[in-house]
């Protein structure tokens, strides 16, 4: 008995391609007019947003523009924090430099 994959399937192999079901595929070319889609294949006419989705939707965006918000917020105060940085340290700089020439003098 030899297997074969038919459409995602193991069934035996058919010796005549015109033995095909429904939903199996041919791989000999001039057969494939004669193939259908597999039966679980449903094509939609247009769709329809049901409200309740459509609030879900707006409930979301507005929660990811509040998000974006308070992160961008936030990002703005640790650049300021960083950015203030550098001077805090000169400070401590000269302080250092100024207590240190004063202990040179001493000696």
């Amino acid at each position: 008995m030899n297997m074969t994959t038919v459409n995602s399937t193991f069934t035996q192999e058919c010796e005549i391609e015109q033995d095909l079901r429904p939903g199996e595929m041919s791989v000999n070319k001039s057969f494939i007019e004669n193939e259908s889609p597999p039966p679980y294949i449903t094509f939609r006419k247009g769709s329809s947003v049901l409200p309740a989705i459509s609030d879900l939707q707006q409930e979301f965006k507005t929660l990811q523009s509040s998000l974006l918000n308070r992160l961008d917020s936030w990002f703005s105060k640790q650049e300021t924090k960083f950015n203030t940085l550098p001077n805090d340290f000169d400070e401590i700089k000269t302080t250092l430099k100024f207590i240190s020439d004063k202990y040179d003098d001493l000696d």
